[in-house]
């Protein structure tokens, strides 16, 4: 899971990052353990994997987010949207319509505060660190199996039919 994007400049893609994050409250709202990291984050558009077409609920949100986009176009400014990394990968908690915008713009990235939500990744955490551990016993076993030739040789020659 990528968590590592890069601090943001004064600018992202060409627009200049404005220091005010809307609706910061949604976080505390919809998360019950999580961890803001510092600082704006440059969020390229390639961290988020299941993008589909852009697609409106209806012809007024479709016009919304055009009319959006050419603001942002115009006034080359952008305020961060809120993104929560989950064990499913990066989703946008708050700034939706901006984001189909700068889709809309074709931007390469965004400015973004990242939230982790630490409930669901320590979830992943503790199953890769079970497999791993399994498959570390696994692999000694075979390991001393290969290795050891004192086995092979008082074992494994003699006693094939003990299976």
């Amino acid at each position: 899971m990528n968590t590592d994007f890069k601090l943001a400049g004064n600018e992202v893609s060409g627009l200049e990052v404005i220091n005010d994050i809307p609706n910061m409250s949604s976080i505390s709202a919809s998360l019950t353990d999580y961890t803001i990291l510092k600082g704006i984050r440059e969020i390229p558009f390639s961290s988020f994997t299941q993008l589909g077409k852009l697609s409106f609920y209806s012809f007024s949100e479709k016009e919304r987010t055009k009319e959006l986009a050419q603001q942002i176009k115009y006034n080359k400014q952008i305020k961060p949207l809120i993104v929560v990394v989950d064990s499913e990968g990066p989703y946008v908690l708050e700034g939706g319509h901006r984001f189909d915008a700068l889709r809309m713009l074709n931007i390469f990235s965004f400015p973004a505060l990242i939230v982790l939500d630490n409930e669901s990744l320590e979830k992943v955490a503790s199953i890769k660190l079970s497999m791993r551990e399994k498959f570390s016993s696994i692999n000694d076993i075979f390991y001393d199996l290969y290795n050891n030739h004192e086995i092979y040789e008082t074992w494994g020659e003699n006693n094939y039919d003990t299976f």
